[in-house]
């Protein structure tokens, strides 16, 4: 059951999220971050936002619940890193240890009408406008907002706090 949020600045979910819905108990994160420094910064503000809401960020796919790969797709060959990527993690959704794929990134916004054809492994696609959207998604809403109290709500893309931990030295930065 593949839900692929629009792209742009509305996102439709499910209200209970991803990680009631799977019934992912362990909150567990293994993430892959591909390319330029600008997703390596990205990728900071996610691992913030999602340990922010419980989740664990775990060195390896194999003791993750939930692998993310944030993407790239600036020349041929980071292309087919990320989708080799993609594929190659996918596996342990196929034996059980993952519940979740999910691309990120530059890749999945370049290619936003196609890849989910293309990419059936992956369970969620967000682009790089709507990563800060990502714990939400996970986490869903305890408190539904909808007037209905119907299944789907929509949501904007939330800005995610400055990040707090680094993937890199203090002396580095994306400028």
């Amino acid at each position: 059951n593949h839900v692929q949020p629009r792209l742009g600045c509305l996102t439709k979910i499910w209200t209970e999220g991803y990680v009631n819905s799977t019934n992912i108990s362990e909150k567990t994160v293994n993430i892959v971050s591909l390319g330029c420094p600008k997703n390596l910064v990205d990728t900071e503000n996610m691992i913030n936002d999602l340990e922010s809401r419980g989740f664990r960020i775990v060195p390896d796919a194999d003791k993750a619940e939930i692998i993310l790969v944030n993407t790239c797709s600036f020349v041929t060959e980071a292309r087919k890193e990320s989708i080799d990527t993609l594929l190659e993690l996918s596996r342990y959704k196929e034996e059980g240890t993952a519940k979740l794929l999910i691309g990120t990134g530059c890749l999945i916004s370049r290619y936003k009408e196609s890849l989910p054809g293309l990419l059936p492994e992956v369970d969620l696609m967000l682009s790089t406008f709507e990563e800060s959207s990502l714990g939400a998604i996970l986490d869903g809403f305890p408190n539904s907002a909808s007037p209905n109290n119907s299944k789907n709500q929509i949501i904007s893309p939330q800005s995610i706090p400055f990040r707090e931990k680094r993937l890199t030295p203090r002396h580095r930065a994306y400028v």
